[in-house]
């Protein structure tokens, strides 16, 4: 049986939302997250949801309960509120050919405060898919949630003028049917895990190239014991990372 303390592993107190307008194939075991932008979120604005599954139930005459039932899966929608009329913001939300650059001069009030000349964007607000990944920091800054295969919508809001500030609701669900679209990762130590393979010489070659540098720690498992040793030399080329006299062992 699995213990209640087993299953103490929370995600909550959001600190930052990132957002990266590529997808995620959460399906590899080694991931690179690319950031676009940091987006600040409107407090208590941010939800990721699923809804209930929609259940179809079958009966046959004479039986009160059901004689067979069906289901299919809710949606995984997420939303949160954004408020900043940034370009790139705007560039995002409404693509590239809705932004442009604009100066406007003011005339015709009689406030020479006000008859001056503006520089600024103008948008124009139309239907747009953003697609992407967003990145939920908590606040401790060790945890992540990944989510990915998104699909959302940009509208504006200001419909509290007096207090809040002009914002954009943002939208969508998740478009991954048949793929893994959410994930919850936990900051590592820093060492790397290996599947041992024949010998240290192999497992240490099984290291990308992209990964390998002076320092980096790695831990194995032989069947009889577990390894853990750092790399020492700055060479990391397969001659010199296989070498034992480059690795030392870790306590």
């Amino acid at each position: 049986m699995v213990t209640i303390d087993k299953l103490k592993e929370v995600f909550c107190g959001p600190k930052s939302l990132l957002y990266s307008a590529a997808l995620v194939d959460l399906s590899k075991s080694d991931i690179k997250l690319t950031v676009d932008m940091e987006l600040p979120v409107e407090v208590d604005s941010l939800k990721a949801t699923m809804d209930e599954p929609t259940i179809n139930h079958y009966k046959v005459i004479g039986l009160s309960g059901d004689w067979a039932t069906t289901a299919e899966l809710g949606d995984f929608n997420v939303e949160f509120v954004v408020p900043s009329k940034a370009k790139e913001l705007l560039k995002a939300m409404f693509g590239e050919d809705a932004v442009n650059e604009i100066t406007a001069t003011l005339t015709g009030t009689g406030d020479n405060t006000l008859d001056v000349q503006y520089t600024g964007v103008a948008v124009e607000p139309k239907l747009y898919k953003m697609r992407g990944t967003i990145v939920i920091v908590d606040e401790e800054k060790k945890n992540l949630m990944v989510v990915t295969n998104l699909s959302m919508y940009a509208t504006m809001q200001w419909d509290d003028s007096s207090s809040k500030p002009v914002a954009f609701k943002f939208s969508g669900s998740v478009e991954g049917a048949g793929t893994k679209s959410v994930a919850w990762l936990t900051k590592g130590d820093g060492v790397m895990s290996l599947t041992y393979k024949t010998d240290a010489a192999t497992t240490r070659k099984t290291v990308p190239a992209a990964n390998r540098r002076q320092g980096l720690v790695i831990t194995y498992n032989t069947g009889s014991a577990t390894v853990k040793e750092r790399y020492m030399d700055t060479r990391v080329t397969d001659t010199e990372w296989v070498k034992d006299d480059n690795w030392e062992t870790v306590e």
